[in-house]
């Protein structure tokens, strides 16, 4: 008798662990853009800052990574790569995605698209400059 109910207890454990394993999370649907993007082009779109006093400084972007649905990349003026600023954003499942910089003290924002032939569309806007960036799927 005692193996019978040492028997059940075993296969109700087996039978109570299986849904369990069987519940693990779906991935995100943003995950299909997961992958490493490589920079192409950036775009100037104005010639001077917003109040007119300045030049808008020729911008240059670092490669785009998309993670587990979190876009990563970096983007600053083209011949000062160490003052670069990190920018990071949640990607929605139909590819869209609004990263901010991780610097409190950085105003500007990029809002992007990635397309579903690989290639991402980002316009960054700044306190008095706007940009358009480009890149295309190196690897996923």
């Amino acid at each position: 008798m005692k193996q019978r109910v040492r028997l059940l207890w075993i296969v109700a454990a087996f039978a109570w662990a299986a849904p369990a394993g069987a519940q693990t999370a779906p991935p995100t649907s943003s995950a299909r853009f997961d992958g490493t993007y490589a920079f192409v082009s950036a775009t100037r779109l104005s010639q001077t800052t917003a109040d007119g006093m300045g030049v808008c400084p020729d911008l240059t972007a670092g490669v785009l990574t998309i993670a587990h649905g979190e876009a990563l990349y970096s983007e600053g003026v083209a011949d000062r790569r160490a003052q670069f600023s990190q920018f990071q954003g949640a990607v929605s499942a139909e590819g869209g995605f609004r990263a901010k910089s991780t610097n409190p003290w950085v105003s500007t924002v990029g809002e992007g698209q990635v397309e579903a032939d690989g290639t991402v569309r980002l316009r960054s806007l700044g306190s008095s400059c706007d940009d358009d960036f480009l890149w295309r799927r190196a690897s996923h």
